[in-house]
């Protein structure tokens, strides 16, 4: 009886019941070899979420430059008018507050420029996460 049914079909109480196709290892077993082949959506999907990760983040980065920017043209008008005040009343106290606005004036033009790389670094990460797109598509 074994021999007039499929070998992946098993009979009982008059139900036949077929047995379904064990899933494909898609993963690398102990010898490095890959076995089967893994769906062709999956990287681009991890891929797609790690873009809009980074956009997201790249525009927190940019809205992040634009308040550093105005923040720094606010600051660099507060040094002129210091500077002008500490040279024409000569006081310790004009050279202490010049002192402080330039010293603000330095860490915003640091904080600019951490700005700048992170965002030149982004978008660095977005190139190559779509370069890598691109080639697992074709």
């Amino acid at each position: 009886m074994a021999d007039a049914m499929d070998s992946k079909s098993i009979v009982r109480k008059g139900v036949r019941v077929r047995i379904p196709l064990p899933a494909r290892f898609v993963g690398k077993r102990s010898s490095g070899r890959k076995l089967g082949d893994a769906p062709y959506t999956f990287p681009p999907m991890r891929i797609n979420k790690s873009l809009n990760e980074l956009g997201d983040r790249l525009t927190r980065a940019r809205d992040e430059l634009r308040i550093v920017d105005e923040q720094l043209v606010y600051q660099n008008d507060v040094v002129d008018e210091a500077e002008t005040r500490m040279l024409v009343s000569e006081t310790p106290v004009a050279d202490r507050a010049f002192r402080a606005a330039r010293d603000d004036q330095k860490k915003l033009e640091a904080q600019r420029q951490r700005a700048l790389k992170e965002i030149e670094d982004l978008r660095r990460e977005q190139d190559r996460l779509l370069d890598r797109m691109l080639g697992a598509e074709s």
